[in-house]
């Protein structure tokens, strides 16, 4: 069998793509990434890991740096109102107790799965130009004149994915109304600002969110206000710093305190795409935000895309390269509908958090009609389910400030 693994081609160096080089490396299929920017890493900020992902990490051996460049948090996470009112906890670990919730920086965990990788494996600067296949091989051709030929290709190369198109037809991503306010505060510039929870602030329209990244070294912030203006989906648009600090002028006094660090900002407009009938078609798979774009209320963008490269290369690496084909099928069959559900249900949670009308009483009544599909809510691992942490995660109630009771709800 070792002999006739299929050899892999992996279109996009994100943590997507990263990840499931890693596991397909660790199942003993051959692999190489192809990544259009000139060196392998990532700008952005934070994001936040949960369980369903962590155990996949462990997987592949990076634990330890998981430990080291993440933050955990812990049991004092909180909801709050816009004023700093108590609303609910969080619960931060799965159903089986264990905590395994980290705040990490993009680019550390760029890093990690970078530097994890047999050397070699990564190709910065082929930026992905065309696809062919026919029976036997897929073959990518590049910009700057290179080409691959591979058993299986798979496109990790994100929300305006080049290879999409050679699956499904185009369609333009739907744009939301909303945009994230993103950024890092170094901690010595807010050293009383607590370095071991996650929390978030509720308000008519807008919300607030801050947790630790780097072991701590950093805040990570993102505040979320409505917009009517379109913007390209990116993670480095320039924002305004002062128009950041309006949005939020009269909250906590917290996030006050927060945003009077803020020196400089980025804009991330709010998009995703419908879900997806279809992610493969003969030898060519779809991977994380080239398949599935989600919006980030349910902080599982990332986590997915890691569940996904663990579920392709368990299923990969029982296949050679006649059936590869087959194995494409059978992880797209295994991924889709849940990733879809999770889909759906960062959209509802989008329409609770930025409903803009009604009494208390008539939002709580709408939140109960348009509650979240439960296998949203529900988020079981993905293939190859461990031992530890294999029951399922849930997460947060779709707005806690609509309950009768505050609840303890726990973050996804």
């Amino acid at each position: 069998m070792a002999q006739s693994r299929p050899a892999v081609a992996i279109v996009g160096g994100g943590i997507g793509g990263l990840f499931a080089a890693n596991a397909l490396t660790a199942h003993g299929i051959t692999v190489s990434v192809y990544e259009q920017a000139p060196a392998i890493g990532e700008i952005g900020a934070g994001i936040f890991l949960t369980p369903n992902s962590v155990r996949h990490l462990h997987r592949i051996g990076l634990q330890g740096a998981v430990e080291k460049w993440g933050a955990r948090v812990g049991r004092d996470s909180h909801y709050f109102r816009h004023d700093g009112a108590r609303i609910a906890p969080v619960q931060v670990t799965d159903a089986s107790g264990w905590n395994a919730t980290f705040g990490m920086h993009r680019a550390d965990l760029v890093d990690m799965l970078a530097a994890a990788l047999p050397p070699r494996t990564v190709h910065a600067g082929h930026r992905c130009s065309g696809f062919a296949q026919d029976g036997n091989t897929a073959r990518v051709t590049f910009s700057n004149g290179a080409s691959a030929e591979a058993d299986i290709v798979i496109a990790a190369d994100g929300i305006h994915s080049e290879l999409r198109p050679y699956v499904f037809p185009p369609s333009r991503p739907v744009f939301h109304g909303s945009v994230a306010y993103r950024g890092l505060v170094p901690h010595e510039r807010l050293p009383d600002w607590p370095t071991d929870r996650w929390q978030m602030w509720l308000g008519t329209g807008r919300h607030f969110l801050t947790f630790p990244v780097r072991a701590g070294k950093l805040i990570n912030y993102v505040g979320f206000v409505p917009t009517d203006e379109q913007m390209k989906e990116s993670w480095s648009a320039p924002g305004d710093p002062d128009t950041l600090r309006r949005e939020f002028a009269g909250w906590d006094p917290r996030i006050e305190q927060v945003l009077a660090e803020v020196q400089q900002t980025f804009r991330w407009a709010l998009y995703d795409r419908e879900p997806l009938p279809g992610w493969t078609k003969g030898r060519l798979g779809l991977l994380g935000d080239a398949a599935h774009p989600m919006l980030p209320h349910l902080g599982q963008g990332a986590n997915q895309s890691i569940e996904d490269g663990m579920a392709l290369a368990i299923i990969l690496g029982r296949a050679d390269r006649s059936t590869a084909p087959l194995a494409l099928l059978a992880y797209e069959r295994l991924r889709r509908e849940r990733v879809a559900e999770v889909q759906r249900g960062a959209r509802q949670r989008h329409a609770l958090r930025f409903s803009l009308f009604g009494s208390w009483r008539e939002r709580r009544r709408d939140h109960r009609a348009r509650r979240i599909p439960q296998a949203a809510l529900q988020l079981r691992c993905g293939a190859g389910s461990g031992s530890r942490g294999g029951g399922a995660l849930t997460t947060p109630d779709p707005h806690p400030a609509l309950s009768e009771k505050p609840p303890s709800t726990t973050i996804c």
